[in-house]
């Protein structure tokens, strides 16, 4: 919930009032951000668990934005979650991934490590990837 106010906040966008909630599922439509934009519309919900179709219309993605849910997942599952988010995207549609990687001798998650090249090897079979930005944040 944090990172979808967080959204609208940061874009000065408020979820219409309509927005659908089922059990544990919850569907916030932003609405288009200007004239020419498509609508925003980010879902709640257990991703292993997404609905197939919303307001009666295909639930294939466009565009996902995965702000650490990757790395929330024990890596034995890691495999089943690239498989679903790939089930989940349109044709060429685009995902947007934060991961980290750190040193597992000195922490254990999660958040649990997970290195580029890991993230190649679950998702590589599904997307092409390129690095947009890398940081050292741990002093």
């Amino acid at each position: 919930q944090e990172a979808i106010d967080g959204f609208g906040a940061d874009n000065s966008l408020t979820p219409n009032l309509g927005s659908k909630t089922t059990k544990d599922t919850r569907l916030f439509d932003f609405g288009a951000p200007g004239p020419d934009a498509s609508p925003i519309k980010i879902g709640k919900f257990n991703f292993f668990e997404l609905p197939k179709a919303w307001d009666g219309k295909d639930a294939k993605f466009t565009m996902a934005w995965d702000r650490a849910a990757f790395v929330a997942i024990h890596p034995e599952s890691r495999d089943k979650y690239a498989k679903a988010l790939a089930d989940q995207m349109a044709p060429g549609g685009k995902v947007l991934m934060c991961t980290m990687s750190y040193d597992t001798s000195k922490m254990d998650g999660p958040p649990f490590s997970l290195s580029p090249e890991q993230v190649a090897d679950h998702c590589g079979q599904y997307f092409s990837m390129e690095k947009l930005d890398s940081r050292d944040i741990i002093e």
